[in-house]
Order: C-alpha cells, then structure tokens, then sequence
C-alpha cells in the first residue's frame, strides 16, 4: 500500500492530477474516495466528494480589506464537514484522495482527520504544497512516494501514480485518460 504525496507549485495542476487519477483508477477498476477542490469563477473553492460526485463550497475568497492577514479563504463550516464526511467515505475505498492538506490542517481543523486514514494499510494520494511538506511527512509514516506536479508533467502523472498502486499489471491494457 502507498501513500502518494503531490506535491508542487500554486497553479501547477495538483488538482487536475489527482482528477486525472481518479478517473483512471477508475477505469482500471479501483473505487476511488475522498475530496478534490477546485476554484470557482469567484475565487472560491468547491470541494466535490469523489464517491458521489456531489459538491459543496468549501471557501470564499477573502475580500481585500485593505489590512494584513493571513490566508486567501474564509472557509465555510457547513463545507469543512461535509469534505470530512467525504473523506471517512472514502477511506473505505481502493484509492482515498484528499486535496488538499494545508494551513487550516496544521492547527489540526480543515481535513485533518484524514492524516488518521493515511497509515500503510489504505492507498492515499494527497496533495501538500511543497512548502508545507515537512510540516505533515511525519504523519504519513515511512513508505512515502513524493511526485512533484508540474505544468510540463500533470498529464504522465496520473499514470505514474497508478502504476504505483496494487494491480498496476491493469495499467498494459488500460487506455488514457
């Protein structure tokens, strides 16, 4: 079993990879859960629950109040609980995606609880931005696999990725994505 770490740049296509992965998992026949975020046209962020497929806003975009602060979101309650839902959801399948981990996690609240589902016996692909990679590696334990997501790589990634999950021998008939 793996835990996958994507890792890598604002804009770089962490999101798209992990998409990407999802749905290949998929064709290769492995239930995949867990959470993808995306932004909205706003400056938002929707997190989708990958068992289902349904969606919730997860932040708003900060307005810019003319002050110093911390952090691009507000982030919406109702949206954090509904991502954890997600993720104990999908702890119980093949491939469990979180995307992503970050500041909010490291005070312990956002998707935290899902660092508790990422032990050596579940497949986990979860996205960490680089800077924020020492912060939470010590939490995954020992048999780590850390792919840096960039604008020239996102789409052979996806296929790495799989290759690196039990049953990768599928990968020879599977087409792409």
């Amino acid at each position: 079993m793996s835990n996958i770490i994507v890792s890598g740049a604002r804009g770089a296509g962490k999101s798209t990879v992990c998409e990407k992965t999802a749905d290949l998992a998929r064709s290769l026949g492995y239930e995949v859960g867990g959470v993808i975020t995306r932004k909205t046209d706003d400056g938002g962020l929707i997190v989708y629950d990958l068992s289902n497929g349904e969606s919730h806003r997860l932040a708003t975009a900060r307005p810019d109040l003319g002050i110093p602060y911390a952090g691009d979101y507000l982030f919406d309650g109702d949206g954090i609980e509904f991502g954890v839902r997600a993720i104990e959801r999908g702890a119980a399948c093949d491939l469990l995606v979180i995307d992503e981990i970050g500041y909010l996690e490291l005070d312990g609240n956002g998707f935290a609880c899902g660092l508790d589902y990422c032990v050596p016996i579940r497949n986990t692909l979860i996205v960490i931005r680089t800077n924020l990679l020492a912060a939470f590696t010590p939490y995954l334990g020992g048999n780590l696999t850390i792919l840096e997501a960039t604008a020239q790589n996102r789409n052979e990634l996806p296929h790495r990725i799989c290759s690196l999950l039990p049953g990768k021998e599928l990968l020879a008939t599977a087409g792409t994505v």
